[in-house]
């Protein structure tokens, strides 16, 4: 009997031969479609349903941000096995240089293309260090990375230091204020969070997204049929951080400024929470899990006042008993059995 383990790697092993365009199922590329079709869809109308409510489409695009910025981490924790618990690094790293260059003049554009290479060298240079070790010395490691990019940021006197960078402008868009309103903010988070998932979702489908399963299902036997891990460890690591600083330049656009206490160590942690109930190995999982904790937060927040973690705990308790894949693994499972209903 082929165990799922076996198959995967059974499958990176050919795509080592064939790097050229791997193959995909009508199944798994229908189902993507779906899926984006589906997000589309309901991004795009919500805020003509919402017309009018600004707040509302403040915390919607507050939820495709966050969204965005654990999209990145399921490529870690979801394909790759690892689990960092410095994610918030990257938030704060797409947040702060996408702002500083917004105070500065510069266009969206642009100031999105240094932030993602700003986010990739650095990464980079984090990620051989945290890779050379596997399980809890990762996370370790990388939660004191996490620590040490927090310290340097609050020490940086033209980013705000203690206080924060406040006051950021609406970016231009080809020298065009494109983003003057709420509604407009909203579709520029909405464009980076679809943009991110085909760029995911795209490398998740490739040889390399095989690489990454075959390393989380069984890092020696990865390693023994030729697979470099830590060559796509780092690969991993660079991917992740670079989606969640996208994730940063959609928060600090739609809030005009981010705080220490918005990428501190704790943060970290509050990705992972997203991920669990949206459904990790998914990527949609991620802006699933951010719109239920962004929403329930809120309620929580403004029914309960000081006790809200209370009841969001018992929250988060129920759903992971209830659906131990997250609401993607659930709705997997449930579109899973109607299928194989009989007619």
């Amino acid at each position: 009997m082929i165990t799922g383990s076996e198959q995967t790697l059974r499958l990176a092993t050919r795509a080592r031969a064939l790097l050229s365009s791997p193959a995909r199922t009508g199944g798994s590329r229908s189902r993507g479609t779906w899926v984006l079709t589906a997000v589309l869809a309901v991004g795009i109308a919500f805020p003509f349903i919402w017309a009018g409510d600004a707040y509302n489409l403040q915390l919607a695009g507050d939820a495709l941000a966050l969204g965005t910025w654990v999209m990145g981490l399921d490529i870690l924790v979801g394909y790759t096995g690892l689990v960092p618990f410095g994610h918030a690094a990257w938030l704060a790293v797409g947040a702060y240089t996408f702002g500083y260059l917004a105070q500065q003049g510069w266009d969206a554009v642009p100031a999105i293309a240094v932030t993602v290479a700003i986010a990739a060298v650095l990464s980079l240079l984090m990620g051989l260090v945290a890779t050379r070790a596997g399980g809890l010395a990762f996370a370790i490691i990388t939660l004191a990375e996490g620590v040490v990019l927090y310290t340097l940021i609050l020490h940086l006197g033209f980013l705000g230091g203690g206080i924060g960078l406040f006051g950021v402008p609406l970016p231009r868009i080809a020298g065009l204020n494109l983003l003057g309103s709420e509604r407009n903010l909203y579709f520029f988070a909405l464009a980076l969070a679809c943009v991110s998932y085909l760029v995911l979702k795209s490398l998740v489908g490739s040889p390399i997204g095989g690489f990454w399963r075959a390393i989380r299902d069984d890092r020696v036997r990865a390693q023994s049929i030729g697979i470099e891990l830590q060559r796509y460890e780092v690969l991993a690591f660079v991917v992740a951080a670079v989606i969640g600083a996208v994730g940063g330049v959609a928060f600090v656009a739609l809030n005009a400024g981010i705080g220490p206490s918005q990428f501190d160590w704790s943060q970290s942690g509050l990705a992972l929470v997203i991920l669990i109930i949206g459904g990790s190995s998914t990527i949609y999982g991620a802006v699933i899990g951010a719109i239920i904790y962004v929403f329930a937060s809120n309620y929580l927040t403004s029914s309960f006042a000081s006790t809200w973690q209370v009841y969001f705990g018992a929250l988060f308790v129920a759903l992971v008993l209830l659906m131990p894949g997250g609401v993607a693994g659930a709705i997997r499972l449930g579109s899973g059995r109607l299928r194989r209903r009989p007619a």
